[in-house]
């Protein structure tokens, strides 16, 4: 059972928008830009932009699953409901290192970024920075930014984010009248091998885009909110990589910027007013590491806390401060960041991590389609992602492709994450809990025996509850509705079909004596269920839109015109149209398995009541109805 520990829905908007657009613009844009052209040349214009549209199926999957799921964890979350506890595991454990690990790079790119402006002032006072105290103690000051709370966080995180896209939208505006586009030609220099190579090598520059599922429990409105902010930030970023790698391309000398470390900034130079823009870009690539560690540690610090909750992780990662926080899970993450940038070169770790991103990419569209093909109740989204699967199938070829650009290196550390995920699992986590993902629905054979009420239907629906939608599942609304036939003598099952013929005619508009015997047949051929005293006679329709439930309920019994003389105390009739044959399936499923119970059939004769009746089969619902006693 998952604990109940909440937080608090603080973030608008803007601070989604701003924590997706954070966790992009860093290194991508100040450091990718030349390592990129020396691959493919002045095409490297196209392959930002190329790398973006790749990422549209991944976060339009994330966004319809986190508006369904607005929970802490993101993908973990996503992944352990829809494909179980082990791939939960797998993808909490490396989405939170990768996560750790880009943070701890942006605070190393800051400190390359902050030391040149500020050392040469300190020296004047006798002292300087080592880069990684620097790092260091920014690390720390973001730490306490968090621990005020993800309220006083999202608003620090819009002010970085406002900040740098003013300085970026300055630079860009300076450089554009400028650009030389014989410096285009031949477009693609280097081939188009190596054009879609360096796809895969900038695509992870958009990777943070969907990290702001991690944060959808604090979400205000994530129905709207999710959706539009990861788009929003998509289509900033792709606009402000496109126009600044133009710029740059467009300035500078092909040479000089195959070979620069810092290109906005050598490219600023080249521009009137060089010095000047030289240290707006620096003082802009500044606030945006510190944008994109920020971002990263928000994002991350809600894996530990979302998996301890669900038991994968010990509970004391559960703990939320009086400001809504969870420190223990804040603490452990920041620990880890400086941990990492104090003895591993993490700008090659994080790199590496790169590859999981992209498997994530991967896991993100499968966990949709098993969503949306397990047709499970509760599930709900407020977005729904357009094209489908037409658009997941897109995003899982076309990040595979983009996988086989990596090298060995970073596929055997992907691996590596994954084993990693998979012993924990079975160390701890498998001893801990006992959970299905939706996963299981999506097989007939497994629906024909699953219940619609269990804990993840509960989850589902419970989430619906939280985010104020009167949500009832088929099957709940089916029995709600019903109507319920006391039959007080002992009649025939001929009798019992001819009570129900207004009932059919009046309710559904259908033909209650073709029914009658359409029923009648299917018993002469032994193809209506039958067990313990329970009867379920069901059929689908083309000309029904929804499902129906008839109750019977008899003391004395009604005998079934068959040669073991058996007799039905409980008789469900069933009418469902001839589509959604999955969710037909599993109402008699439901209806079987309720019948299946030790008690059942004796709490079925001594109720007293038309609400008693019905709670046997949704114990957990009040039913809202009038206390009608069966005798009257």
């Amino acid at each position: 059972m998952a604990s109940n520990k909440k937080l608090k829905k603080e973030l608008s908007f803007l601070n989604l928008y701003a924590i997706s657009t954070g966790t992009m613009i860093s290194s991508g844009f100040f450091l990718l830009p030349s390592i990129a052209f020396k691959e493919t040349g002045p095409s490297v214009v196209l392959a930002f932009l190329v790398s973006g549209l790749l990422v549209f199926p991944a976060l339009f999957s994330k966004a319809e699953l986190a508006t369904a799921m607005p929970k802490a964890g993101g993908t973990y979350y996503f992944l352990d409901r829809s494909m179980g506890p082990l791939a939960g595991t797998i993808g909490g454990i490396g989405v939170w290192l990768s996560l750790v690990l880009k943070s701890g790079f942006a605070l190393i790119g800051f400190s390359y970024y902050f030391l040149p402006l500020a050392n040469p002032f300190l020296e004047r006072m006798g002292f300087s920075l080592h880069p990684l105290l620097a790092a260091i103690t920014m690390g720390l000051l973001l730490g306490i930014v968090n621990l005020k709370g993800v309220q006083k966080t999202g608003s620090f995180q819009l002010f970085l984010v406002v900040f740098v896209l003013s300085l970026l939208g300055f630079f860009i505006g300076e450089g554009l009248p400028h650009v030389q586009h014989s410096r285009f030609h031949p477009f693609f220099s280097k081939g188009m091998e190596s054009f879609i190579s360096t796809i895969g090598m900038v695509f992870i520059s958009y990777a943070g885009v969907t990290k702001i599922a991690s944060v959808a429990e604090e979400a205000q409105d994530p129905d709207r909110s999710i959706p539009y902010a990861m788009l929003a930030s998509l289509i900033t970023v792709m606009i402000f990589y496109g126009l600044g790698v133009y710029i740059v391309v467009g300035v500078m000398d092909p040479h000089e910027l195959a070979l620069s470390k810092h290109p906005i900034s050598d490219a600023s130079l080249l521009l009137p007013g060089g010095q000047y823009l030289y240290y707006i870009i620096s003082i802009a690539a500044i606030m945006a590491f510190i944008s994109c560690a920020n971002a990263g540690i928000l994002s991350a610090s809600r894996y530990p806390f979302a998996m301890a909750r669900d038991h994968i992780f010990p509970s004391y990662f559960t703990k939320i401060s009086k400001n809504g926080v969870p420190y223990i899970s804040l603490f452990i993450t920041l620990g880890s960041i400086l941990l990492f940038i104090s003895f591993f070169a993490v700008k090659d770790v994080a790199k590496l991590a790169s590859a999981f991103q992209l498997i994530l990419f991967i896991f993100a569209n499968l966990a949709l389609i098993v969503m949306r093909e397990s047709e499970i109740p509760g599930y709900h989204p407020g977005f729904i992602s357009p094209l489908y699967p037409w658009m997941q199938i897109l995003g899982i070829f076309g990040t595979l492709l983009v996988l086989t650009q990596m090298g060995m290196v970073e596929v055997i550390f992907s691996l590596g994450m994954i084993t990693a995920g998979i012993v924990w699992y079975y160390l701890y986590v498998s001893h801990q809990i006992v959970r299905d993902g939706a996963v299981k629905w999506v097989f007939e054979r497994m629906a024909r025996r699953r219940d619609p009420q269990d804990t993840l239907v509960q989850e589902l629906m419970e989430i619906q509850r939280e985010k104020g939608n009167p949500v009832v599942d088929p099957f709940e609304e089916m029995v709600i509705r019903a109507p319920v036939l006391n039959i007080e003598e002992a009649r025939s099952w001929e009798d019992f079909f001819e009570t129900l013929k207004p009932f059919f005619q009046n309710q559904l508009d259908l033909e209650g004596e073709k029914l009658k015997d359409i029923f009648l047949a299917l018993h002469k051929l032994e193809n209506i269920p039958f067990e313990n005293g329970v009867a379920i006679p069901h059929l689908r329709l083309d000309t029904l839109k929804d499902f129906h439930l008839f109750i019977g309920r008899s003391k004395t019994g009604i005998p079934l015109p068959n040669e073991e003389n058996q007799i039905s105390y409980a008789i469900f009739v069933v009418l469902g149209p001839k589509d959604h044959s999955g969710t037909f399936l599993r109402i008699l499923a439901s209806l079987a398995l309720r019948a299946e119970k030790k008690d059942f059939l004796d709490k079925w004769k001594k109720a007293g009541q038309i609400s008693e009746l019905k709670q046997l089969l949704v114990p957990h619902l009040k039913i809202e109805e009038e206390w009608v006693y069966l005798d009257e």
